[in-house]
Parts: C-alpha cells; sequence; structure tokens
C-alpha cells in the first residue's frame, strides 16, 4: 500500500528539529523590483531593505507605490509625505460626515487600525462608521468568506493551483493596478504576465493624469459641491447644499417647481448615499433637518431620454466620454455606457449597474453590459430591450458638451465625462480624472475574439 506523503506543515516541523533551514522563497515584489530597473535579485533586494529599514516602507508598498524611481532620499521623504496628505485628506472627509473633531476621528481610526487592521479610506469611504466593532467584525468575516469563495470559484475556472493564482494575482495588482475584483472579472489567468501589459489599467490611467492634469482643476472635479458650482452652465440644472451659504429662501427657491428632487452626500463616492426624494408639504421642518445633517447636495431630477427609458428606467444611465485635450485638439479616446439594473436609481456599477462599450464615433453600444458579479447581458435582465446594437440619442450633442468641458479649464486635459442624454439636449454629471479605464475594457473581453485596449491609449502616454 503506497505511503500517504506527510503534510507539508509536519515536513517543516522535522527540518526545524534537525536544524536544517529551508531556502528563502524569492519574493515577487523583489523580483518586479529587478525587472522594473533590470538589475539582478540581490541588489534589488538590497535597495528595498534599505528603504524599508530606514522609512518602514514594507516591500508591497514599495512597488505598488513605485519607490524604485525614486532616485535620492529627498525624493522618497517627499512620496511618504505626499502619502500623509492623502491619509490626512480622507481624515477630514471622516470628520465632515461623522461630526467628530479631528482628534476624536484620529483616535478612533487608530483605535480600528489596530483592532481591525482597516486603513483609514476604508473606514471612510465602506462607512464603516456607521458599525458597532461586532458589526464590522461579522462584516470583515462575510466579506472573507465571499473571497474565499470568489477565490475557489477562480481556482476551477481557471484549473491553476492557489499558489499560481494568488502569484499571478499579486503581480497583477503591484504591476498594473488590477485588484481582486478586476482580476476575476476580466478572468486574468487567461493572460500571461506579458498580455497584462497590453491592458488598459489603473496604471494607464494614473499616468495620464499626471501628465496632462495640473493646478486646481482636478480638485474641482472631485469637490460635488465646487463642480456644480464651476461647471453649472454645463450641468444645467438646480442644485443647493446644507453649508454656510444656505438659507431657508435659497431651499425653498431650489424646490420651486419641483416634485422630487436627488441627494448626493458630498463626502462618499461611488453613489454611496445617493438617493432620490419627494418634495414634503413641510419645507421648513425638511431645512431644519438637512442643516442638522452632514453636508449633503441636493440636485434637480434630470429627465432622460425616452429611448433610453426604455433600456431602464429607474435610474439615469449615463455616457462616459474621456477626453484628452492636446495641442488644442479635443480627442474622444473611449466612450461607455452606464446602465442601472435590479431597482437601482444609480447606474454605478458597484452599486449594481452595468457598463457597455460604446463606439466613440458613431455612438452604438457594440457590446453587451457586464456587472459586478462578472455577467454579461446582450438584452437588459429587467427590461429585455436590446444592449448591444442600441443607438445612443443625440451622440453628436454628447461629444459637443465633452469638448466644452474638457476646454472650460486649462489645467484639466484629461478628464471622463458622465453625461445624460435627454430628449433635445446633453448635459454634464460630472467629471473623472481617473476615469475607469480597465472597466471600460471589461466588456470587450467578454466578446469573441477579446480585444485589449492600451493600444487606443499608448500615444498619449
Amino acid at each position: 500500500m503506497k505511503k500517504k506523503p506527510l503534510p507539508r506543515r509536519m515536513k517543516r516541523k522535522i527540518k526545524k528539529m534537525l536544524g536544517i533551514q529551508p531556502e528563502p522563497k524569492p519574493s515577487v515584489y523583489v523580483n518586479m523590483t529587478a525587472e522594473n530597473l533590470g538589475i539582478s535579485y540581490e541588489e534589488a533586494l538590497a535597495k528595498m531593505n534599505e528603504v524599508r529599514e530606514k522609512y518602514g516602507v514594507p516591500f508591497s508598498t514599495y512597488v505598488a507605490k513605485h519607490y524604485e524611481q525614486c532616485q535620492t532620499d529627498e525624493e522618497i521623504e517627499a512620496k511618504i509625505k505626499a502619502q500623509k496628505r492623502r491619509n490626512n485628506r480622507e481624515l477630514k472627509k471622516l470628520c465632515n460626515v461623522t461630526g467628530w473633531t479631528k482628534e476624536e476621528a484620529k483616535k478612533e481610526t487608530e483605535r480600528i487600525h489596530e483592532k481591525f487592521h482597516i486603513s483609514v479610506k476604508k473606514y471612510y469611504s465602506q462607512e464603516l462608521y456607521l458599525l458597532s466593532d461586532e458589526e464590522i467584525e461579522a462584516k470583515l468575516q462575510e466579506n472573507k468568506e465571499k473571497r474565499k469563495a470568489e477565490l475557489q470559484s477562480m481556482i476551477e475556472m481557471s484549473g491553476w493551483s492557489e499558489a499560481k493564482l494568488k502569484a499571478h494575482m499579486k503581480y497583477a495588482w503591484t504591476k498594473y493596478g488590477i485588484d481582486a475584483v478586476d482580476f476575476r472579472l476580466i478572468k486574468a489567468w487567461r493572460f500571461t504576465r506579458e498580455e497584462l501589459g497590453e491592458l488598459s489599467s489603473v496604471s494607464t490611467t494614473r499616468m495620464l493624469a499626471k501628465k496632462y492634469n495640473h493646478g486646481k482643476g482636478p480638485a474641482i472635479l472631485a469637490n460635488k459641491l465646487a463642480f456644480d458650482r464651476t461647471y453649472g452652465d454645463l450641468i444645467q440644472r438646480k442644485f443647493w447644499c446644507n453649508d454656510e451659504l444656505a438659507t431657508y429662501e435659497n431651499f425653498c427657491e431650489f424646490l420651486d417647481g419641483l416634485d422630487e428632487f436627488i441627494v448626493k452626500p458630498l463626502d462618499l463616492f461611488q453613489a454611496r448615499g445617493v438617493h432620490k426624494v419627494k418634495v414634503p408639504e413641510d419645507k421648513k421642518a425638511m431645512y431644519d433637518d438637512y442643516m442638522s445633517k452632514p453636508k449633503i447636495l441636493l440636485e434637480e431630477v434630470i429627465r432622460q431620454h425616452s429611448d433610453i427609458n426604455a433600456i431602464y428606467d429607474k435610474s439615469v444611465n449615463t455616457v462616459r466620454i474621456v477626453t484628452l485635450l492636446k495641442d488644442d485638439v479635443c480627442h474622444i479616446l473611449c466612450a461607455f455606457m452606464r446602465i442601472g439594473k435590479g431597482g437601482s436609481v444609480v447606474d454605478n456599477m458597484v452599486a449594481g449597474g452595468m457598463i457597455a462599450g460604446v463606439d466613440e464615433v458613431t455612438g452604438i453600444v457594440n457590446t453587451g453590459g457586464i456587472d459586478s458579479d462578472g455577467n454579461y447581458h446582450l438584452v437588459h435582465p429587467d427590461t429585455g430591450t436590446a444592449i448591444k446594437g442600441f443607438q445612443i440619442p443625440n451622440f453628436e450633442m454628447v461629444k459637443e458638451i465633452a469638448e466644452n468641458s474638457i476646454r472650460k479649464d486649462p489645467g484639466v486635459n484629461y478628464v471622463g465625462w458622465d453625461i445624460a442624454v435627454c430628449q433635445d439636449k446633453a448635459v454634464i454629471i460630472e467629471g473623472n480624472t481617473l476615469p475607469g479605464l480597465m472597466a471600460y475594457q471589461m466588456p470587450y473581453l467578454q466578446e469573441d475574439p477579446i480585444e485589449p485596449k492600451l493600444y487606443k491609449f499608448k500615444p498619449y502616454l
């Protein structure tokens, strides 16, 4: 009878008892640094160890944040300071949505980090501050089980071992910014490391944003209220905020003639907290309630084109046009359509919507829609309306308003504009300086043959 092999853990224990030291496994992060710099593994390891010992930068951060590009200690220190500034901005946003003082927010986030290893950004962006410690623990456990199930599903689909799959995921994330969710949706195990380099990714959009955007413009685009005030002639709808300029009189002016409106929390993103509200009889009570809450933006509801309503009418289904202004010429790099489903009032993919590719010249949707579960729909699952082949109405207006928007601020030359198509016009919803080039590419990777999209952006990098 064939003997059962000893478990790996038992083999390690025996080797330890015998004084046999195992050979250290090569680090994927060190290998990537060596590859990026064209140096040996040993040289890369020494370089990374020096930064880790001196500044406390772990290998994963070293690669993900491109510390290998720093030539001097001053550049490394500048990068660390920039990260601290970003953390402070996240802390400020947390204060805005909770009403906490900076000291209270800092104390609480430090406690949460020590207990759950959760960053300020994750704590704030996922609204974990609304939960008790027990609820956070349960949510983390639920997420852990979900990731485990997704990993097992990917192992079964790919036929790879867990170790091999995890190594490929780690490479995709640190080299190209392809996170675990995107990795699963695009079935990244189908691509070699060289082929991953032909995909448009987070790294692509970051390089474009860094090259073409500067000044205060990107910060205005990231702030919902500042955006509405700056681009008011292009958004073409009424809005109101419960800030220091708010009065009961201008609140009533905003509500005048409206039956309902959209509420957007100012310091949340990915459509979190966005909802629709009916105008009540007691306007003063609503005003007092809003003035007691964290900063919110109220906007007039957009009435979209009847043809788009036929696809799905519970959300405004926007077209994202990615524009780049170079040498005074507006280049439309790509376009995709975002479509709500399942009763959601927003079209954001993270909130349950879908993304479908669009021909940026004709405005014809040339793929099906992919959702956050990886399902690919040629027709809308709620309405049965065809997605692939749909002609976006007023598409020339869509392109025109995108060009007018990119020419608004000379410091902003690379933006993805979310545009709503109405019966007789197109209006801007918002602008994104990191407009989701991986998301744009996803539906094309479900088609046969698949089509990586980096080639569309390479000429501008």
